[in-house]
Formats: structure tokens, C-alpha cells, sequence
């Protein structure tokens, strides 16, 4: 019998991303996939897929929303600033050690 999912992983900036899960520490090798965030891996989730649904995924509260431009020369929109979440508390797995609380 296989299992199906991924993870859901929060950075310490708050930077959320979906990464393919496997059964090693998801610190180990994890890398922020926003274009100069050296964020480390201070919270995350897994998701099970394997009878079709999203079981467990957790609902992230918004904490900043994305900023968007509009280049005029090449006319394509560009993230200038991704989406920030707060880190949950209650669900899912904190890094406790990389979590700084404000």
C-alpha cells in the first residue's frame, strides 16, 4: 500500500511553498523559494493525498499579500514581494529552535 502527499512548509519570513514529500527531515534540505530568502524551515505540514482528498491540509492566514508590477517594457507582471503567512501555532510542525517570535 503507497502513500500519497506533500508537505506544506512555511520559512521563517513567512514564505509559503508546497514541496513533494518524502520521508527524510524536510529541514534537511530545505531551500526558500523566493529569489534572495535565505529563510530557514520553521514550520510544516503534511498533507495526505492518498484516497483522493487533502487531508490535513491547514488554512494559512494571510499576513502580508503579494506586490505586483507591471514592466513597461516587456508588459509582463512581475512579483516585486511575495505573499507572507503567519507561522501556526497549533497545527502542524514548528521548528522551535529557527522561531522567533515578534
Amino acid at each position: 500500500m503507497s502513500w500519497e502527499g506533500w508537505d506544506q512548509q512555511l520559512c521563517e519570513h513567512g514564505h509559503y511553498q508546497g514541496a513533494d514529500c518524502s520521508f527524510s527531515d524536510p529541514a534537511d534540505d530545505f531551500k526558500c523559494w523566493v529569489e534572495g530568502c535565505n529563510g530557514r524551515l520553521v514550520w510544516w505540514n503534511q498533507v495526505d493525498e492518498t484516497n483522493g482528498g487533502s487531508e490535513g491540509m491547514v488554512k494559512l492566514k494571510l499576513k502580508k499579500k503579494a506586490v505586483f508590477c507591471k514592466c513597461p517594457k516587456c508588459k509582463n507582471v512581475h512579483m516585486k514581494k511575495a505573499e507572507e503567512y503567519y507561522i501556526p501555532k497549533t497545527k502542524g510542525y514548528r521548528v522551535e529552535n529557527e522561531i522567533q517570535e515578534s
